[in-house]
């Protein structure tokens, strides 16, 4: 990481190491301020077997890290010499698991951890050196705005550059990678963990586990190399073995949860005890029935250590100031959604998760329960499809919300015992496409807010009063708005809101006052957030944890917020990673990182063959092929360009690259849509206090010209344009959750007050699309209870026909293709959880064919927008299968007592 220097602090008489920062750092302002606060994180490191830092400093233009001199050789030298005997290696490999330990526990990753890193003195004392460098050295950082999010990990190591068969790469780094650091994927802990397997390895057996002539060739060897345990010397103790083949798993949700386990096994096998298990891990028993039920009841059986025991059989006040590191393993298909909650005993986890498997009944998200002192996992009575979930605040009961039935569109809030005693009890119906998120509060009241932050539902939870509805007052635009939790007065909640301030969007805590509505905002730049009794607020940054010292009467902020921990998953750029904190002090949430930045354009045929379209890897939203199948538009989250949020991106299919032509400065650019002739292209943006419908001529070229704009708290979402592209259709809020078809000019000189409202029956609908030739809208109907799909032919832009019945039980449309001959169509849609095909036959007359599975799985291929590009192809925006949902669940014991330690150091420091 640049020069190193032996010298002396003149004023505490000590001998000290200089790292001079490479100049690529210290020339590069925000670079530097970056480092800078990532060597203070760094710094509150303290523990004999860490190499400390004392000071970041500068000297006539030159920066530098003073640093321990940590005494003896590193274990690359020790190394040259031969395989370390056992009796000395097992010591060594203890304190280096005990050091990482220290720093997992306070959100610290080595990320570059190699024998060149651990110093050995003569008397057998390790030292871990350069603990975090990788990380601050690195110019884009995962959480980052590099423009190349996916290759930006490659970085992370300060000696391996993404030039990675170049001259003078340092091949020991390659060798000692994760599998995922090495594709260029976010790494956690569990790289780490990798890291010290691989260690461990070379140590007993005096040579490299993975080899090759370049760069490349070993990162093929950590990628596919064959891994056998036999080359480990005849007297390696089996609990080790077992250590070492849990940690060089390739797959991170299958290696080793916490290299605290790894120190426990290490101490338990010096001190004669050479069982083959690893501390708190046993064999699940065999499945007692087959399918993907059985197998998940099996797989999510709690691993419960020491430490887990004594949470059951009552917590000593020493084993109350123990944090331990727990995970709840999840079959290789599972995916958990956000909020998992955890109850104020700490005794029981509910959980909302789906099975993305191809072999799955169905892909609905359900209700888990799972008591940690049990390994049996129970899945809660109607809870199929269910989407927010809530604990009371005594322990005693669930909410959450489901459909009234499997085929039904109506949702209903339900009740039900903790302990499942009884079945669930419905306590009102739910407005599910405006609400979301629940929270009960102490006063026995449920709550919900809507999707724009204008108004707060509240429930009583024996759902014997009216359902209410309080006016939000703001001080801010609020666009958006979510529930986290009640804040421990009791009268009012914590909540994050989406806002474009200045013309720059955020996102905000905030505390809203339940009976006046009022919300105020008590700190910028952050999500999900929950306010501890004994005074700390608690929330997320992307995929950060972050504390900072609050009034829990005033709920005003004391002091500014801190980092504690990083690798919370967090479902996108703009959004905060969800955790739980129970009375107890227990910490529960997914892992995994920040998701959503490495889709891509690719192209599905009939057969299920994918093939990328581009190499791009961006946080794509939604694709839409022109009707000429020249080119096409997608939304994408802005992570390089200008302060807008969402933008509109256009490329040519036969050549990719793609040009943004829809960047409002402080508007989130949402849907689009391509006028029949090809030409055109309309994009409907909101930011500020209003909502806009633009149009832009992609062949005349020149700016975007405005069609339509409604003020807050009114909303629209364009549909597209109608036959002969003449007017643009609209799907209109028009208050108590109705939605209306709006038809406007797309002539830009046009007044917007020519909007006319087209005759439909239907109140409740959500929108399913024009066909490429702007002739037939297709909409999902909830107005008799099931989610019934209607097409309606437009006339003109300012009349619609007859709703025609398609299908019945559609959860949404995927896409219109054209078909041969002239008149004919297709609609991809999910039935059931299928991706099924209908032909529809409007000419000589109107026709339509039975649903056919189509055999394609939706969720299994990661689709998440389709466009055709002919009869028998679609291009599709596809995420990878570990951005789905989250496969890791950690919980952390007596959380809380570690975080107090840490903030006293911090403030000590």
């Amino acid at each position: 990481m640049g020069e190193v220097y032996r010298a002396e602090d003149t004023k505490l008489g000590r001998e000290v190491a200089i790292k001079v920062l490479p100049e690529a750092v210290a020339s590069d302002p925000e670079r530097l301020a970056r480092f800078e606060r990532e060597a203070k994180v760094l710094a509150s490191l303290n523990h004999p077997h860490i190499a400390g830092i004392y000071q970041v400093e500068e000297a006539d233009g030159v920066h530098f890290l003073v640093m321990e001199l940590a005494a003896g050789e590193d274990l690359r030298e020790r190394l040259e010499r031969g395989p370390v005997p056992i009796a000395e290696a097992l010591p060594i490999a203890l304190q280096i698991a005990q050091a990482l330990e220290e720093a997992h526990e306070r959100g610290v990753i080595h990320r570059d951890l190699k024998p060149a890193n651990v110093k050995i003195d003569e008397e057998s004392q390790a030292k871990v050196l350069d603990f975090g460098l990788a990380k601050a050295l690195d110019p884009q950082d995962v959480a980052g705005s590099s423009t190349d999010l996916e290759r930006a990990p490659l970085s992370l190591s300060p000696t391996l550059t993404q030039q990675m068969t170049g001259a003078g790469v340092i091949l020991g780094t390659a060798a000692y990678m994760s599998p995922e650091q090495a594709k260029g994927k976010r790494v956690d802990r569990r790289a780490d963990i990798w890291a010290f397997g691989v260690l461990l390895w070379e140590m007993l057996t005096g040579r490299r586990l993975f080899t090759g002539d370049s760069s490349s060739e070993i990162l093929a060897s950590v990628l596919m190399g064959e891994l056998d345990l036999s080359e480990l010397p005849p007297g390696t103790p089996l609990r080790v073995r077992r250590l070492i083949e849990r940690c060089l798993r390739r797959e991170p949700s299958s290696r080793l949860r916490d290299i605290g386990d790894a120190r426990l096994a290490l101490e338990e096998t010096l001190a004669g005890d050479d069982a083959s298990e690893l501390p708190g891990e046993r064999e699940a028993p065999a499945p007692r029935a087959s399918g993907w039920r059985a197998a998940l009841a099996v797989g999510l059986g709690i691993v419960l250590g020491a430490a887990a025991a004594a949470l059951f059989l009552g917590r000593s006040s020493e084993s109350e100031s123990v944090t331990s590191h727990l995970s709840i393993p999840m079959p290789s298909t599972l995916r958990v959604e956000e909020n998992p909650l955890i109850s104020p005993d700490g005794r029981t986890v509910v959980f909302r998760a789906f099975d993305v498997g191809a072999e799955a009944d169905d892909h609905h998200a359900r209700l888990w329960l799972q008591r940690l002192d049990s390994s049996e996992l129970v899945e809660v009575e109607r809870s199929k499809g269910a989407t927010f979930q809530a604990i009371s605040p005594d322990g005693r009961w669930l909410v959450f919300t489901a459909p009234a039935s499997e085929l039904s569109s109506r949702f209903e809030l339900l009740k039900v015992p903790l302990d499942l005693s009884t079945p669930p009890v419905k306590i009102a119906d739910y407005p599910s496409s405006d609400f979301q998120r629940l929270v009960w509060a102490p006063s026995n009241r449920i709550f919900s807010i809507g999707i724009a932050g204008d108004s707060l539902m509240t429930w009583t939870a024996d759902g014997g009063a009216a359902v209410t509805s309080t006016p939000i007052q703001s001080e801010i635009p609020v666009f958006s708005a979510w529930l986290a939790s009640v804040a421990p007065d009791g009268h009012h909640l914590i909540v994050y809101v989406g806002s474009f301030v200045s013309g720059v969007y955020r996102q905000d805590v905030g505390a809203l006052d339940t009976e006046t509505g009022e919300l105020r905002i008590v700190v910028e730049d952050g999500s999900w957030a929950s306010v501890l009794a004994d005074g700390y607020l608690l929330f997320s940054r992307r995929d950060t944890l972050m504390a900072a010292p609050i009034d829990v009467e005033t709920l005003e902020l004391t002091a500014g917020p801190v980092a504690i921990m990083d690798g919370l998953w967090a479902e996108g750029l703009w959004t905060g990673g969800t955790f739980n904190v129970s009375s107890r002090g227990d910490l529960l949430y997914p892992a995994g990182g920040v998701q959503g930045v490495a889709k891509q354009l690719t192209i599905l045929d009939r057969q299920g063959n994918l093939a990328p379209w581009s190499q791009d890897r961006l946080p794509f939203n939604t694709v839409s092929v022109s009707p000429d199948g020249r080119r096409l538009a997608t939304q994408v989250d802005n992570i390089a360009e200008g302060d807008a949020l969402l933008q509109i991106r256009v490329s040519e299919i036969e050549n990719p690259r793609l040009v943004t032509v829809g960047s409002e400065a402080g508007r989130d650019c949402r849907r689009v849509a391509w006028s029949p002739d090809s030409q055109r292209l309309a994009y409907d943006c909101v930011g500020g206090d209003s909502n806009i419908l633009l149009i832009r001529d992609l062949a005349a070229g020149g700016p975007a010209h405005t069609l339509y704009q409604l003020k807050d708290p009114d909303r629209f979402a364009l549909i597209g344009f109608a036959a002969g592209g003449a007017r643009v259709l609209l799907q209109q809020w028009t208050g108590e959750g109705d939605r209306a078809l709006v038809s406007v000019p797309a002539g830009a000189s046009e007044a917007a007050s020519q909007a006319e409202t087209l005759e439909m029956e239907e109140t409740d609908w959500t929108v399913g699309g024009l066909s490429p030739d702007g002739k037939w809208l297709a909409y999902i109907s909830r107005q008799t209870g099931r989610r019934e799909l209607f097409i309606r032919e437009v006339m003109d832009g300012t009349r619609v026909g007859p709703g025609q019945l398609v299908a019945s039980d559609i959860e949404f449309v995927g896409t219109w293709s054209r078909g041969q001959p002239r008149g004919t169509y297709e609609l991809l849609a999910v039935q059931l959880g299928k991706l099924v095909s209908i032909r529809i036959e409007t000419q000589p007359s109107f026709r339509i064919t039975q649903t056919v599975e189509t055999g394609l799985d939706p969720v299994a291929l990661g689709l998440i927008s389709a466009s055709g590009l002919s009869a028998d192809r679609w291009m599709i925006v596809k995420a990878p299968d570990t951005e789905l949902g989250a496969a890791d669940l950690r919980l952390v014991l007596n959380w809380t007592a570690g975080l107090r330690r840490h903030l006293q150091t911090q403030g000590e420091s």
